[in-house]
């Protein structure tokens, strides 16, 4: 609902138009000051090559999502974990200065790429940067993107929020009415910060009832025109047939993501088993490799016995200390991610294990 004026809120209400953090907020600001100064001063005493010969046994893998034009480009929540393609192709140059790159998981030296989800823009720019260093990656399709009409339900909430009109609407969760007052793309951020702690532990109902919401406020159908069709195509479609089949031809590795791209973690074992079932009758079909991406790829969204199905090299998303009932292995392998940034000081902070250090108190992990 939009602009509603005459509609009286019930008392649970929840306004997500975050106000500006509060100025006496010191300690906050002055951490954050260091925390950008830290990757540079670290470059400049050597640090970062201290890491890097601490670290040298500790296999890297890195998990990209999706690279988009530099014209098309936004700083919106669709875009949160996507790099741009000048900033990519600076970081493939960085990457291969400082390390050999390829398929060996067993080889700590190595570094390994890998791409999570299965859109456009993965073929039309990254396997083609990858071709011209003469690099080959794992990529982790979801089946009901490569076979379906639609993004996946966490990219159309988010295609939505970055791209609806700028207003005040009006969206109701488990009984809550939320006002998402929308002028600028910080409140497209702020709005997302706040909803998806809500959806989070209940994503599988949760979600679809919040896109259903969000598209009577506002109907998709009517943004999709709306917005650059190429940029649209290469981040909302799917990596056609012709070019999977390209992409295996050079040598990649298309492993699994998932059906329909649910947190597997808040599936019961009835749905779990029809996730797992169909990723394991695509071995040899879409995928041509027994390796699995968890969506999400957190802890908390993944869960164990994935191996049960056939799959040998399980992949999480992030690097971080595990639950105690829980070890780095093949069934759950540490990947990490650098931002959309080429500055080399902060790719070195990040891939020696420096920051790592710092918030873990710990090497990289091994498994």
């Amino acid at each position: 609902m939009k602009n509603n004026e005459n509609r009286e809120p019930p008392a649970r209400s929840l306004d997500v138009k975050c106000p500006d953090l509060p100025q006496n907020n010191l300690a906050s600001t002055l951490r954050s000051k260091v925390a950008r100064k830290l990757p540079a001063a670290f470059q400049r005493l050597l640090l970062n090559r201290l890491f890097y010969f601490l670290n040298r046994k500790r296999k890297r893998i890195l998990t990209y999502h999706n690279v988009i034009p530099d014209r098309q480009f936004r700083d919106v929540p669709a875009e949160g974990v996507s790099h741009q393609v000048s900033v990519f192709k600076q970081q493939i140059e960085h990457l291969s200065a400082r390390f050999p790159i390829g398929l060996n998981l067993e080889d700590p030296r190595e570094l390994m790429l890998t791409f999570d989800d299965g859109y456009w823009n993965q073929y039309e720019f990254v396997h083609v940067v990858l071709k011209e260093h003469g690099i080959r990656g794992y990529f982790f399709f979801t089946l009901d993107l490569l076979s379906g009409d639609h993004p996946l339900l966490i990219d159309q909430l988010l295609f939505w929020l970055s791209y609806v009109d700028r207003g005040t609407y009006q969206v109701r969760i488990e009984g809550r009415l939320i006002q998402l007052q929308i002028e600028t793309d910080q409140d497209r951020h702020r709005c997302w910060q706040e909803l998806y702690p809500i959806i989070r532990p209940n994503f599988k109902s949760l979600a679809p009832s919040l896109l259903a919401e969000f598209e009577s406020c506002y109907p998709s159908e009517i943004l999709v025109h709306k917005v650059d069709q190429d940029y649209y195509r290469q981040r909302f479609t799917a990596v056609l047939p012709d070019a999977l089949s390209e992409m295996k031809s050079y040598g990649h590795m298309i492993g699994a993501h998932g059906k329909t791209h649910a947190p597997l973690a808040a599936l019961d074992r009835a749905e779990l088993e029809e996730e797992m079932v169909s990723c394991r009758q695509a071995i040899g079909v879409t995928f041509n490799c027994t390796a699995f991406s968890f969506p999400f790829g957190g802890v908390e969204e993944s869960c164990q016995g994935v191996s049960n199905f056939g799959f040998s090299q399980i992949f999480g998303n992030i690097n971080c200390p595990l639950p105690a009932s829980w070890k780095y292995s093949n069934s759950f392998i540490p990947r990490m991610s650098l931002p959309n940034e080429a500055n080399a000081a902060e790719l070195d902070f990040i891939l020696s294990g420096a920051k790592y250090f710092l918030t873990n108190f710990k090497l990289l992990p091994k498994w």
